[in-house]
């Protein structure tokens, strides 16, 4: 409440499933939750946290064990068996007419914003959400 006792509104965008917001320029990450269960965010640099992000997973990714295959592999597991059916038949479909084409098949990976989802797209068009 102000001081005249009228409610203070703020808009804030929940990037993450509540695990990054972001008002205005300022970027709020969560660093702990409170021992009654209350989360307590901290105010982030948004280059300085992209930039650490991209170093970390690096460092994962040259370590000889990672696979990250594994990643892929549990969110097929997630899938419903119909869009299962979907995405092997599109696959299949882009990789054939890549081969006819003599081309690399149309088939990336799409994140929008620092860890929100990573979107699989085959041919040019989305096919499923990996990750929310």
């Amino acid at each position: 409440m102000n001081k005249v006792g009228k409610a203070v509104r703020k808009i804030l965008k929940i990037t993450d499933n509540d695990g990054l917001l972001q008002e205005g320029d300022k970027l709020y990450k969560v660093h702990h939750y409170d021992r009654k269960h209350n989360i307590i965010y901290h105010e982030v640099n948004p280059e300085e946290y992209d930039e650490r992000i991209e170093e970390l997973s690096e460092k994962i990714m040259a370590c000889p064990g990672v696979d990250l295959s594994t990643v892929v592999k549990d969110a097929l597991y997630d899938l419903p068996l119909g869009l299962l059916d979907k995405v092997e038949e599109r696959l299949n479909v882009e990789i054939e007419e890549a081969k006819q084409s003599k081309t690399t098949p149309k088939v990336k990976t799409n994140t929008k914003n620092r860890g929100t989802c990573v979107d699989l797209y085959i041919g040019e068009r989305f096919a499923v959400n990996f990750r929310e």
